[in-house]
């Protein structure tokens, strides 16, 4: 062990201890090295190691050992020199220093590759953000161009609205005007139209709803009809009052001669259960007092009494019919519960809904029944007008002809300037006489029923697709606002932990560059700082 310490103490192989005597010598490396364990050690670098750390204290290292030798070299120190030269304060190991170094730059390095770490994160949140104002952006414009869409529609819906109010009021004229110039007692024009057999479509479908319900109400109505003829089975076996009434003398008779017989009986057989009672008492005790069997309470003719000697057949056979009667009346009653019980839950919804329908349709019928009797009233105050501003006819067939040609000419202008507006795929256009504006006419009428029926087609796909944009709008906007703060606060602004994650983010990288700099800064003072520390202290410690 001494050969190791003095191999520590010299720093390497072949060198000499230091100066002073070799019993001091000796005594300071045994006091240092007895708390070394030569036995525990496994190897000699453990036992190396273990009396490095036990002469720590009081030795120097491998590069104080050259630098002390190169300074004693460069300049001799005297033995006074050496007395008064102590350790300076704060003073560290070379290897002490070179380990706070490396730790220093592997901290360093930690921070910088944290640092480039928030850096990318803090990239990736700004492309985050940046997709995030993109796609606000986009839904913005699509919900414009929506916006827009829905308003030209609308707007659409309006002018074909006013479109089809004037060509109807225009073929309303003319029809009156026709019919003015062919006048034919017992025709209606409009009457001869097939157009007019598409009115009768709803009215076919509540025919069919009315049949579905008809069809619903046939079997509740068999199965009360059932139940109904199972019941008056059942009550025609049941006997009548009359009935009764003939059996009520034999039934009498019998019951009184049977009611006497069988309280004789219960009488005996009474009788015979207590005295076998009281036989197998006395036979399983000698010393039963007879008191107690006297003293008992005759539970077998309690109910009995000498008034009932009689049942009274007439009461009980009114109570069975009574009985009967209730149990009828209780299953016709269920029955017709069941009935009713079907009717409220298949039958009279779909009636009940009708009806609602029916009456909408009844009091719009009689609005529009107002707006067509106030049309037709200034209809023919407009035609009375004309008529007066108009000169007399004459009575002449001449007068009648000249009149007839000029209604003629004047529906032909009329057709003739409504040409552009004419359906695609009708026949030329062509007015030679009256069955040419009649065929005319009829063309106007169905292609008015096209555009009422295109009208409804319209109308019925406008709530699916609003609903359709309700549906797609609805995910984006509850998104949206989830990544708000607030329900009252602007729909678009970043979530709460995104806005936390950012003031983290941006603090973490604040706090890590001044941290850097000051690294940067500090650094290559303190190894400078550490290079005049180890100097000036391996002579302290040699000289001290």
């Amino acid at each position: 062990m001494f050969a190791a310490a003095l191999n520590v103490v010299a720093g390497g192989e072949g060198e000499e201890p230091p100066h002073g005597t070799e019993d001091d010598f000796l005594e300071l490396i045994n006091q240092q090295l007895q708390t070394v364990d030569i036995s525990g050690a496994s190897d000699d670098v453990q036992l190396h190691d273990d009396v490095r750390a036990a002469l720590i204290g009081i030795v120097l290292e491998k590069s104080e050992m050259e630098l002390l030798t190169r300074r004693r070299k460069e300049i001799p120190i005297t033995a006074d020199e050496d007395s008064l030269l102590s350790m300076p304060l704060g003073y560290l190991l070379p290897s002490t220093s070179n380990a706070r170094v490396e730790c220093m730059d592997k901290e360093s390095q930690l921070l910088e590759a944290e640092t480039e770490c928030l850096t990318s994160r803090l990239k990736h949140m700004k492309s985050a953000t940046k997709k995030m104002s993109t796609t606000r952006t986009q839904l913005r414009s699509a919900i414009k161009e929506t916006d827009a869409k829905s308003s030209q529609c609308i707007e659409r819906f309006d002018e074909m609205e006013i479109k089809m109010a004037i060509a109807l009021s225009g073929c309303l004229s003319s029809s009156y005007q026709l019919m003015d110039v062919f006048p034919k007692p017992g025709v209606d024009l409009c009457s001869v139209s097939p157009q007019r057999t598409t009115t009768d479509g709803p009215f076919e479908n509540y025919r069919r709803i009315l049949d579905g319900i008809s069809s619903l109400r046939k079997p509740v109505i068999n199965r009360y009809e059932r139940s109904v003829d199972d019941i008056h089975t059942i009550e025609k076996e049941i006997p009548t009052p009359e009935e009764i009434a003939a059996d009520l003398p034999v039934l009498q008779e019998l019951s009184t001669e049977g009611w006497r017989a069988s309280v004789r009986s219960a009488e005996e057989t009474a009788f015979d259960e207590e005295i076998e009672a009281i036989v197998d008492a006395l036979s399983q005790d000698d010393r039963v007092d007879l008191s107690e069997f006297l003293s008992e309470d005759d539970t077998t003719t309690a109910e009995y009494s000498p008034e009932r000697e009689f049942v009274d057949v007439e009461a009980e056979l009114a109570a069975a019919l009574k009985l009967d009667q209730i149990n009828i009346l209780r299953n016709k009653k269920f029955a017709l519960d069941d009935a009713i019980r079907s009717f409220k839950e298949h039958i009279l919804p779909p009636l009940q809904a009708m009806h609602d329908c029916l009456s909408s349709m009844h009091a719009k019928t009689v609005e529009a029944e107002a707006l067509l009797g106030a049309l037709g009233e200034e209809i023919e105050a407009v035609d009375d007008s004309v008529r007066a501003a108009t000169p007399p006819k004459g009575t002449t067939a001449e007068g009648d002809a000249s009149d007839d040609s000029l209604m003629f000419a004047r529906l032909c202008d009329f057709f003739k300037s409504r040409e552009a507006s004419r359906p695609k795929g009708a026949p030329p256009l062509v007015m030679l006489d009256a069955e040419d504006i009649k065929n005319e006419i009829n063309l106007w009428t169905a292609y008015e029923a096209t555009l009422l029926e295109e009208e409804e087609r319209l109308l019925a796909r406008v709530s699916p697709s609003l609903e359709n944009l309700s549906a797609n709008h609805a995910p984006l906007l509850s998104a949206t606002y989830q990544h708000s703060p607030l329900n009252s606060s602007p729909p678009f602004s970043d979530s709460p932990h995104l806005a936390e994650v950012k003031r983290s983010t941006q603090a973490k990288v604040g706090a890590l560059a001044e941290t850097l700099a000051k690294i940067q800064k500090v650094r290559p003072q303190q190894i400078n700082c550490l290079n005049s520390n180890a100097d000036g202290g391996c002579h302290s410690r040699i000289l001290s």
